[in-house]
């Protein structure tokens, strides 16, 4: 997947509001109930959802430039607190909207370097189960400056996470995570 870097031009051009396709399979640890809850709960009855791709999956080619098109990428936990989808939507240069209430506590991406407050959107589990339309309409009302920041944390993000971004910071962010690391194992002693 080429590595898409974010922009206020990139935002503003993408086509989809929101991308996120699942599998149709049960997943393990309950949740099946939250990937699919976006998928079979979003009725557009209002018709104030925006265009958006969402749904049980997409043939690979269209899945891309669906992706690659998209303002914002719903996360959406998986077997454990992490997702793949949490890197493919900083890979894409999408603002990560994240449901999994752990993933801050137990699986946090350079937490020494990276704070994901700074660069994605948290959606509460139960939230998005519950109205996951109502959830996220509410993106609709970020404010211009709230959009920059985002995108902007988002950047530094792939700077740190992808060593094929032009300007990666990748390996002095993993000798400063390596580093904190072994501090802490040493305090333990």
């Amino acid at each position: 997947m080429p590595l898409s870097i974010p922009s206020m031009e990139k935002f503003r051009n993408s086509r989809n509001f929101i991308f996120y396709q699942s599998r149709r399979e049960g997943s393990w640890f309950n949740a099946t109930i939250y990937r699919h809850a976006p998928i079979t709960n979003i009725t557009n009855s209002t018709g104030l959802f925006p265009k958006s791709s969402i749904g049980f999956g997409l043939e690979s080619e269209d899945w891309f430039r669906q992706y690659r098109d998209s303002k914002f990428c719903l996360v959406v936990r998986g077997d454990n607190p992490m997702t793949h989808s949490h890197w493919r939507a900083i890979r894409n240069g999408c603002i990560p909207v994240i449901a999994s209430d752990s993933l801050p506590i137990y699986s946090p991406l350079f937490k020494s370097t990276l704070n994901v407050l700074d660069y994605a959107i948290f959606v509460g589990e139960s939230e998005l189960v519950e109205n996951p339309e109502g959830a996220l309409l509410k993106l609709t009302t970020m404010s211009v400056t709230d959009i920059e920041t985002k995108i902007r944390h988002l950047d530094f993000a792939q700077r740190v996470i992808f060593t094929d971004h032009p300007n990666s910071l990748f390996v002095p962010a993993f000798l400063r995570e390596a580093t904190k690391a072994t501090e802490v194992k040493l305090q333990r002693r």
